[in-house]
């Protein structure tokens, strides 16, 4: 039953849900019978009482101060004005739209309760439980604004707390359309869910890109309905731009659909006539554009605009009926272009020109046209030629349509005007060379690139071979002959070229005179597709000793939402497709412990995949007892110990796995505790480091608190901390659980861009040849089982794959090749390889002593342990672990992995594509000279990734980082120094340097770049900033970074 409405809120107002969360009050609420509100000490609540509901009841939450608040008897008269005015406000506190009336009788001291007539069994308002919750407000929950471009995919709005919460807290979100509709953006809704801990949550908004151009356009993601949480900023802003500006993510060319100007057709008319010109533009637009006309003079005989031209401008649109425009003083002259004016409209600009009966021979002019987004240069200018009336005519050789290459290329050799007499004309095509005799590299080449043989076109609309004299002849009356040449269509990728045709006049009476020559180039266009480079990626197996602790308390019994398996169900699934991922990687040892009050080693002896899983299928599938995280530990250390079944040579990894907290001690009900005292965790951590067990701790459910499992997740192989992870969904774990497992590789056969997207030359892959096979594209994703055991995916339409090695595999070294072709818009293809070499890991481990270590000639995963080590890897792709010391790493051949650790480090990367990275761990105490971390990289490739240069991985060492709008935040966390031979790159992991400030922040780490080609390799030179050198490495893939 509704006991009643809110009416009106004052102050902070909340009601406590079921499971204890607090949920803000706003007017319009349903209060029902029994409900608790709980507000600060001015708070006030006003219902309006259902029909037949019992009335509020007295409360204890500051009388006074209630009363007055409504009441306002402070020595004023009851019978005055509403306290809070008409509408509340300022003066009264209230929010705007409410009103608040004063009772008008001698009330006395008033005061209200705030909850209703039921009652329950929760702690009255005024207890002290409920006092501590309200003097600690809830997180106040805001939205950014974002800023995008239209070829950007997507706006990502995020969505933060200005404090962790230690309940979830979940919010609503909804788009709503601003001057961006639906068509322009995808409308989204749902809502957003912080765990414990968490302060940042992230929203993307599918948008649109279209070919019009729109100008700026906004939408909104509007937040509501917060819970454990108010919302300080509910709305974010999206802006779309589609003229060049706004974010894209890395290697996306932003979109720019301003209306240009793409081409000006020349023009000839003989005096009196009318010069006319073809303009048409690139884009479509919302709005009229305008076109600003110049007419100029152009070259040695100059057509003076005004004097050898009318004095007006008439423009028609496909056809109609023309404008006249004045022309100003300056030549200029602007026409208003409708909105939505195509692409493939026709803008025709007719110039009169005037009879002045002066002998001037052939005069020019040149017409420019821009839109207010353009410079003016060859694509928006064309050229008009006013031939003498009555005069000699002149020979002309006019350019055709540029033609693609393959098909013939054409010239019209043309009189100005006809004649009583034959002209006859010597035709010859001519390389395009400068003033010296060289080659123009844009000139396409006599006999390679064209073929040797001109035609004319008679007059029956067929083609003739000129004869070998190259002569042909203009009949009294003609004006025009139109002739071509073949061109070849080869397969080399080349830019576009320009094809020459020379005519003499060899007889006949012309202004140009007898063997003068003139020419004109017309363009050849290349079809050519770029070659698509080969790919290449390699996978190595590793065999791995593989522990699991299982939580089977009683809790474990819970539904997990999954088809109706209880949690244990769930897990044991989980980890039974874990075991499985590992057995792809390699040979695989198990040990399982159990764990709830008590802990059990689960066999005595390591496991092999098939003997793990029987044994899980065999355990009680019903949970008992309490979550002891010490026993477990305990338990699983003498388990790891176990010698009989171990694999040598092999990865060592933990996974911890409970749907609870650790129980607490109660008195009179529960004395055992099953937290971990400080030395537990010690002797945990100092276990897995000297058995370099990489830990992960994982939290299945709602119910687990993050802050416990950090302390059991550490990685040992690399000596750094990690955190747990909590999986709120259980349908999520099986994917979590996999995530952890590196026995495949993903990346993409497009280096060019996803297939189909801007950027791109091609649509999707047209077929993939595996084993011999072909595939014919289909939409989604191919997945084949290869002959040598690997499995391969592909999503033919984006051209992203992923290769899980074979479950099986020898030591030494094998090649999966497989061949693809993709298509583009014409159906032209383009073939290729992508080879995949996957190998056998060999896992290597140092002591606390120095020594060198040395790999084989294929994978290595070394750990060099404490002490100053030398580590050489030898060929193959290898991971090179410095961990504790002042260590020198070699790569040697081989894409390798080079993470030095803690101490100053020296790291060679060798051949290969390399990749040097560091953890948080690894920096110095301070940026002070004797604390911070100084390692030096003695052979560092600047040049881009996809050419073989090499990495920085910077995702751990920096916290906060981001890239938004291109380099982001990250000049507060890099500066580079080249000053002094070498570039030295100084990190303030936390971000607090002050950009332009060299002085400024904790740089606790330097890297530095050993010689003076850094910056040249980038294509940078020694004045680049740290901005532009960011930038660079960003674009160029050298730098890892987190990106939001």
């Amino acid at each position: 039953m509704s006991a009643g409405t809110v009416t009106a809120v004052w102050g902070n107002a909340f009601v406590r849900l079921p499971d204890g969360s607090l949920k803000p009050v706003q007017v319009g609420d349903k209060v029902k019978g029994g409900e608790r509100i709980l507000t600060d000490e001015d708070g006030i609540v006003e219902i309006s009482p259902a029909h037949g509901a019992s009335i509020l009841h007295k409360a204890t939450v500051a009388p006074d101060a209630v009363s007055k608040a409504i009441a306002g008897i402070e020595g004023q008269d009851p019978d005055q004005a509403p306290a809070a005015g008409l509408t509340g406000g300022a003066e009264g506190g209230m929010q705007p739209g409410l009103r608040v009336d004063r009772v008008s009788e001698s009330v006395g001291q008033l005061a209200f309760e705030f909850g209703t007539a039921r009652d329950q069994a929760a702690p009255p308002v005024g207890s002290s439980a409920d006092q501590r919750l309200l003097a600690s407000s809830l997180p106040q929950a805001s939205i950014n604004d974002v800023e995008v471009n239209e070829g950007a995919g997507s706006a990502t709005f995020t969505i933060t707390l200005d404090r962790a919460s230690t309940s979830p807290v979940t919010i609503q979100y909804g788009t709503q359309s601003g001057t961006a509709a639906d068509g322009d953006f995808s409308p989204r809704s749902g809502s957003v869910t912080f765990n414990p801990g968490e302060t940042s949550k992230t929203v993307s908004v599918p948008i649109v890109n279209d070919a019009v151009y729109e100008g700026p356009e906004d939408f909104r993601v509007k937040l509501s309905a917060p819970t454990n949480a108010v919302l300080a900023k509910d709305t974010g802003l999206a802006t779309i731009h589609d003229d060049g500006t706004g974010s894209t993510p890395a290697g996306v060319t932003a979109d720019d659909d301003r209306p240009h100007v793409v081409s000006v057709s020349d023009a000839q008319t003989t005096e009196g006539g009318d010069l006319v010109f073809h303009v048409k533009v690139s884009n479509e637009s919302t709005t009229p554009t305008t076109l600003t006309l110049k007419l100029t003079g152009l070259g040695d005989h100059p057509a003076l605009p005004g004097v050898d031209t009318g004095s007006d401008i008439k423009v028609s649109i496909d056809g109609g009926s023309p404008v006249s425009a004045q022309i100003d003083a300056n030549g200029n002259i602007t026409v208003p272009l409708p909105a939505f004016t195509s692409p493939n409209t026709d803008i025709a600009v007719h110039v009169s020109t005037k009879v002045d009966g002066q002998v001037e021979g052939i005069e020019a002019l040149q017409l420019s046209v821009t839109t207010p987004y353009d410079t003016v240069g060859p694509a928006n200018t064309g050229t008009g030629i006013i031939v003498d009336a009555d005069t000699k005519p002149y020979m002309l050789v006019l350019q055709g349509e540029p033609a693609v290459e393959g098909n013939p290329v054409g010239f019209n050799v043309v009189l100005t005007h006809a004649t009583d007499a034959p002209v006859t004309v010597k035709l010859a095509l001519a390389n395009i060379t400068d003033a010296s005799g060289v080659p123009d590299p844009e000139g396409a080449r006599i006999g390679l690139d064209t073929g040797t043989q001109l035609e004319y076109q008679a007059a029956d609309g067929s083609w003739v071979n000129l004869p070998s004299t190259g002569l042909l002849t203009f009949a009294p009356g003609q004006t025009e002959w139109h002739v071509r040449v073949a061109t070849v269509d080869d397969k080399e990728v080349e830019s576009t070229e320009y094809v020459k045709l020379m005519a003499t006049v060899v007889a006949g009476d012309t202004a140009n005179g007898l063997n003068v020559p003139t020419s004109n180039k017309t363009a050849l266009v290349d079809n050519d597709l770029p070659p698509v480079a080969a790919v290449h990626d390699h996978v190595s197996a590793t065999d791995t000793n593989l522990m699991i602790m299982l939580d089977t308390s009683g809790s474990m019994n819970s539904d997990s939402g999954i088809h109706g398996l209880t949690r244990m169900e769930a897990a044991i699934e989980a980890v039974n497709n874990l075991l499985d991922r590992y057995d792809q990687i390699g040979d695989v040892a198990v040990r399982l412990v159990t764990f709830s009050t008590n802990a059990s080693e689960q066999g005595t002896a390591w496991l092999s995949v098939s003997e793990a899983k029987a044994l899980l299928a065999s355990l009680e599938h019903a949970g008992d007892g309490g979550t002891y995280y010490n026993h477990a530990l305990s338990a699983a250390m003498t388990a790891f110990d176990t010698a009989d079944g171990k694999l040598g040579n092999a990865q060592n990894v933990a996974y911890f796995l409970s749907d609870g907290v650790p129980t607490e001690p109660h008195v009179g009900t529960n004395l055992g505790d099953g937290r971990l005292s400080a030395q537990e965790l010690a002797d945990w951590l100092n276990f897995v480091d000297s058995h370099q067990i990489k830990s992960y701790a994982i939290g299945m459910g709602g119910d687990v608190s993050q802050t416990f499992l950090d302390g059991i997740a550490f990685d040992g192989q690399a000596v750094a901390d990690t955190n747990g992870v909590v999986v709120s969904d259980f349908a999520q774990l099986d994917q979590v659980l996999s995530g952890t497992t590196h026995d495949f590789v993903q990346g993409s056969i497009s280096t060019g861009g996803a297939l189909g997207q801007a950027g791109s030359e091609f649509l999707h892959v047209s077929s993939i040849v595996v084993d011999g096979t072909e595939h014919a594209f289909q939409s989604g994703v191919l997945t084949l089982h290869t002959n040598l055991g690997g499995l391969f995916s592909i999503d033919m339409s984006t051209g992203e794959y992923s290769y899980a090695a074979p479950a099986q595999l020898a030591d030494g070294v094998a090649t999966e090749i497989i061949g693809f072709s993709l298509i583009n818009e014409q159906g032209q293809t383009s073939t290729s390889t992508l080879d995949i070499q996957f190998d056998h890991t060999h896992v290597i481990a140092g002591t606390s002593l120095g020594e060198t270590l040395t790999g084989s000639n294929t994978a290595d995963w070394l750990m060099g342990r404490q002490g100053d080590d030398i580590i050489v890897a030898g060929g193959g792709n290898d991971q090179l672990f410095g961990n504790a010391g002042n260590d020198e790493l070699h790569g040697d051949a081989g894409d390798d992995l080079l993470v030095g650790g803690q101490g100053n480090d020296t790291m060679f990367g060798g051949s290969g594509s390399d990749v040097f990275a560091w953890h948080l761990s690894d920096r110095g105490a301070s940026g002070a000279v004797a604390d911070r971390a100084l390692d030096t990289i003695q052979d560092f490739d600047a040049h881009a990734h996809a050419a073989g240069g090499d990495v920085l991985d910077l995702r751990d060492l920096l916290q906060g980082e981001n890239t938004v709008g291109g380099t982001g935040n990250l000049d507060h966390y890099l500066q580079f120094d080249s000053s002094g031979g070498n570039t030295i790159i100084k990190v303030a992991p936390t971000g607090d340097f002050v950009p332009g400030d060299a002085a400024s922040g904790t740089a606790s780490q330097h890297i530095v770049i050993d010689g003076g080609h850094f910056l040249s390799d980038l294509g940078l030179d020694t004045s680049a900033t740290n901005v532009q050198i960011i930038a660079k490495l960003l674009q160029q893939g050298n730098l890892l970074v987190d990106h939001a």
